[in-house]
């Protein structure tokens, strides 16, 4: 798997976590807690602390996550630690949210090609 595909699927996490959880959406995540935690669920290993930390900062270069104190509110800063409080942007819900519909359309488009080519098949074939 390409190391864009894992950035994707740890953005996918951190969207879905922040839906299910109000604490996070309100006063945000540690990233390393987050990080632990979709290599535990998803199977998928980062490398080590380091590349963790590397994929949080590739997340928050792209805008996808901010860095946020106790209370929520965003810190102007790019130093990333382990410690540091994430919440996704606007912009990374954006995304989330973008390619989960183009997955829609993508399996409705698939199927309905599957059914003409069946249909197609079953004239050519008479039966």
């Amino acid at each position: 798997m390409k190391l864009s595909e894992r950035y994707e699927k740890l953005m996918d996490f951190i969207y879905r976590e922040y839906e299910r959880n109000s604490s996070f959406e309100g006063h945000g995540e540690f990233a390393s807690i987050l990080v632990q935690r979709f290599q535990r669920r998803s199977g998928i290993n980062l490398g080590a602390a380091q590349a963790e930390l590397s994929a949080m900062y590739h997340l928050l270069r792209q805008g996808w996550i901010e860095i946020v104190s106790v209370d929520g509110t965003r810190i102007r800063s790019n130093k990333l630690y382990g410690h540091s409080r994430i919440k996704p942007t606007h912009e990374g819900i954006l995304h989330v949210e973008e390619r989960r519909s183009l997955g829609k359309i993508t399996m409705k488009a698939s199927s309905t090609t599957a059914e003409i080519i069946g249909r197609a098949l079953k004239g050519f074939l008479g039966r």
